[in-house]
């Protein structure tokens, strides 16, 4: 027997709730919903069907947490509700580092993690376009506050005031499907800076522009969707998190040298019997 959409739409409203990014699929061919967790790095996967039945009963089995099987059937949706309540709730207990947060990251930007992570949620859930909309919300939050950490003050008002993309059109120019940086006199204090980060920014700019093309009345990005700003968002992590923690190492250096300087030399003793 189908779902409805009210069952539907509180299922949905449950996982997404709970914050726990479940996988929600209708099998139409068995008028079953699948519920399943996938960690992000694909170690750990818990699987769950849903069923409903002629009189209005529901079953609920699969594997917890534990890699264990449970089976719940003829349950009202009020019980179902609640062991999928439940069952959700062991999986984030279970598993707590479901999402892999990098430090450097949440140091320089701590407003970023929170709705990326929304978006990977409502994505899960299908809800494809919305979560496009959020990926481009979370990215802008990174970015900016990359740029504030590395750029002169002087740019500051800059980056809180203009979009990504008008950030990216002012330091570079496309030419033969690559950026080029500009404005070299401009920005000569900073130039070698937009030089080597060029390669990033080709990919914040296709991030952003797919992000941009969900919020708009008509797609024409069609040959992309919300799972490539995904992929492209963990990329942009990887890099901004190396970067940084190429910073921290060389300041590492830097210090121990100093220190290293400051040491008297121990002359050999020539004369020494």
């Amino acid at each position: 027997m189908k779902f409805n959409e009210k069952e539907i739409f509180e299922i949905k409203k449950l996982v997404a709730l709970l914050e726990v990014p479940m996988k929600f699929l209708i099998d139409e061919s068995d008028n079953s919903i699948d519920l399943d967790f996938k960690s992000i790095n694909s170690k750990i996967f818990i699987q769950s069907i849903i069923r409903k039945k002629e009189n209005n009963q529901y079953s609920f089995y699969g594997n917890d947490s534990n890699n264990v099987n449970f089976s719940f059937s003829e349950i009202t949706f009020e019980n179902l509700c609640l062991e999928i309540d439940q069952y959700i709730k062991n999986i984030k207990r279970d598993n707590p580092i479901i999402f892999d947060k990098k430090t450097n990251i949440e140091e320089i930007s701590k407003n970023f993690y929170q709705p990326f992570y929304e978006a990977i949620i409502i994505e899960h859930l299908g809800f494809k376009e919305s979560s496009g909309m959020i990926y481009r919300k979370s990215i802008e939050f990174l970015v900016k506050d990359f740029l504030k950490s590395h750029l002169p003050e002087t740019y500051i008002d800059f980056i809180l005031t203009k979009t990504i993309g008008a950030i990216v059109k002012e330091f570079y120019s496309i030419n033969t499907n690559e950026l080029i940086t500009t404005n070299k006199d401009k920005h000569k204090e900073i130039f070698e800076k937009l030089e080597y980060l060029k390669y990033l920014f080709k990919i914040i700019s296709n991030t952003f522009n797919i992000g941009n093309d969900f919020s708009h009345y008509e797609r024409r990005l069609l040959d992309f969707s919300s799972s490539d700003m995904k992929k492209n968002i963990f990329k942009i992590i990887d890099f901004i998190d190396l970067q940084l923690e190429e910073e921290k190492i060389a300041n590492q250096k830097k210090m121990l040298n100093k220190s290293f300087d400051s040491e008297p030399l121990i002359e050999k003793n020539v004369n020494r019997k």
